[in-house]
């Protein structure tokens, strides 16, 4: 028997430039020209994502009575083609997705931006090809987008001098939420920004990256880009920085969501967690300051425990160890009211042993996921004393006055059970998923990710 080929990961820079659309109805208003009697409206707006990697581009106006387009056609000049071309760093196989929006008209009563289709690019990631021209049709809308792209190949980059790659940003903690002993990266060749850590070997000889962290492939779950060695005895490991807020802020800037929206979440986070699961990933302290809104407005789930591991007792010490500040190096305290907030999240049977290095079962993630979700029905949290085991469960009527729905209520009931092994999720996660209050979710649909029920989380 042939031996089998082992091919590694791609790694490089992916160049993508936007050319223009074709066929897209963006509203009159968005293009009237001056003259007309009529105002120009808001630009439309392109999201370009991949592998979690964010950004935002503009259209622009060629002339008086054209639509909008961004670089335009090849004719364009060079300042054209490079405002509108953008690097991403590649170390994996991944799709690169555009998303088009048009933003509400001047005046309008609804302040919501109009989703006008997403469309997806695959190209085999291997080595470094011409630069291609592509249409791109749109999904879930009319028409197509044109662009330009070109795969560089590259060493990986898995060891450095120094972190002269990247420029080190000043980023407030509030921003960082509960990545608050992270630091921000910004790749000099691709202009990205990365949430960063770093290990040292003196001090944290006991941790190790988890087996599976690399095969985390999930549109809910913020991938881990690199593991950096930079001598002597640190290791970095940087993973997309998404330039949004976490869920706790939106949670606090409002009563509470409605039914649909709160279930088209909680399923996003159901999703990754069932993925975690099944790569033997347990998240443990899940909470909305851990889960984030992406540009998109889907949730991902973002923290460096999924990524390391204590290998003398495979999961993180308790209480976290203060990671070392990527410039002074100096350690971080915790900041006892995080930990207090993690506790209003934690199962209870994490709260009875915590510290005493048992390892933890998934269930105590269903745990979790049902308090977030008792908080986005409700606005509050299920117990008066998270911490307190003896406190029966309280399910509260919701700020509007309208009773929870019975199956909400039963899948709270079945989702915060004391009992571990009673808990809905001890058998897996599809009776979750096959509960009543998610039969209205499209689960395949819902991983592609192929449109958004609900108006963006702004």
């Amino acid at each position: 028997m042939d031996p089998v080929e082992v091919t590694s990961p791609p790694s490089g820079i992916l160049k993508v430039t936007l050319i223009q659309t074709r066929d897209v109805p963006f509203p009159t208003a968005s293009y009237t020209p001056p003259g007309s009697g009529a105002l120009r409206g808001p630009l439309p707006y392109a999201i370009v994502d991949f592998d979690k990697s964010q950004i935002i581009s503009h259209a622009r106006y060629p002339g008086l009575y054209e639509p909008p387009v961004w670089a335009g056609e090849e004719e364009s000049s060079v300042h054209d083609m490079r405002s509108y071309t953008y690097c991403f760093d590649v170390t994996r196989q991944a799709e690169l997705q555009i998303w088009l929006y048009q933003p509400a008209a001047r005046g309008a009563d609804v302040n919501t931006d109009v989703f006008l289709g997403k469309a997806v690019f695959r190209a085999l990631l291997t080595e470094t090809s011409e630069i291609t021209r592509e249409w791109l049709s749109l999904h879930n809308g009319v028409g197509a987008i044109s662009i330009m792209a070109q795969f560089i190949s590259a060493e990986p980059l898995t060891s450095m001098v120094s972190l002269e790659p990247f420029e080190v940003r000043s980023v407030s903690r509030k921003s960082l939420s509960s990545l608050a002993n992270a630091v921000i990266l910004r790749k000099k060749n691709t202009n990205l920004d990365y949430v960063s850590i770093v290990l040292r070997k003196d001090k944290h000889d006991s941790m190790a990256l988890r087996p599976a962290a690399t095969q985390i492939d999930n549109p809910f779950v913020v991938p881990l880009k690199f593991r950096i060695e930079v001598p002597p005895g640190k290791h970095y490991l940087l993973c997309a920085f998404l330039h949004r807020y976490d869920l706790s802020e939106y949670l606090e800037s409002i009563e509470c969501l409605e039914l649909a929206e709160a279930r088209f979440y909680a399923a996003q986070i159901l999703c990754a967690l069932d993925c975690l699961h099944d790569l033997k990933i347990v998240c443990d302290k899940l909470q909305p300051h851990n889960i984030y809104v992406d540009l998109t407005g889907y949730l991902v789930l973002g923290d460096f425990d999924l990524y390391i591991q204590n290998i003398s007792s495979n999961r993180l010490p308790w209480p976290q160890p203060p990671f070392h500040d990527a410039e002074t190096h100096a350690p971080n305290e915790i900041d006892k009211s995080d930990q207090q907030n993690v506790d209003g999240y934690l199962a209870p049977e994490l709260l009875a042993t915590k510290g005493d290095g048992h390892d933890v079962s998934p269930t105590a993630d269903w745990w979790s996921f049902g308090v977030i979700l008792h908080q986005m029905l409700t606005g509050c949290l299920p117990c008066n004393a998270a911490n307190d085991a003896d406190i029966p469960l309280s399910f509260l009527i919701p700020p509007n006055g309208i009773p929870l729905p019975q199956a909400a209520e039963d899948l709270l009931a079945k989702l915060l059970s004391r009992n571990p092994l009673q808990r809905l999720g001890a058998n897996g996660s599809e009776e979750i998923k096959s509960h009543p209050f998610f039969d209205e979710i499209d689960w395949p649909k819902l991983l592609k990710t192929i449109f958004l029920d609900f108006d963006r989380l702004l």
